[in-house]
């Protein structure tokens, strides 16, 4: 079983939500019925669209953030162990976006709701 953000895979139970069907005489990937994602705004003001079964997300909180943020993290690492850049651009793209934090899932808010929420966030104490 993967640990990590996967394309396809729920980012938080890791459930393979891809499946090959043959369409047209050729085999092709779809997601399965329980694939859907989830959007969140991240401490930087950014949006981050993850991979998740419906079950994961009907039963989502808060308090799945950190372990959605550290298997998205491992998920990087994946691809700059394959990335072709050099030393110091991976060492800047890990401290820039290794940091990164949840703050609320951002799907059905609008800008000002999540300009505002943003804004709370960075107002709290560390």
């Amino acid at each position: 079983m993967i640990d990590f953000d996967c394309f396809g895979f729920c980012v938080l139970c890791h459930k393979n939500m891809l499946t090959e069907q043959v369409v047209d005489g050729r085999v092709i990937q779809r997601f399965i019925p329980e694939y859907t994602e989830e959007e969140f705004l991240l401490d930087n003001g950014s949006r981050m669209r993850v991979a998740m079964c419906k079950s994961c997300q009907i039963n989502l909180s808060d308090k799945d953030y950190n372990d959605i943020m550290q298997c998205v993290i491992k998920g990087w690492g994946k691809e700059l162990e394959n990335n072709t850049w050099s030393k110091e651009r991976k060492e800047q793209y890990h401290n820039d976006y290794y940091k990164l934090k949840i703050i609320t899932k951002s799907q059905h808010k609008t800008n000002d709701e999540l300009k505002k929420e943003l804004e709370d966030f960075k107002k709290k104490p560390k």
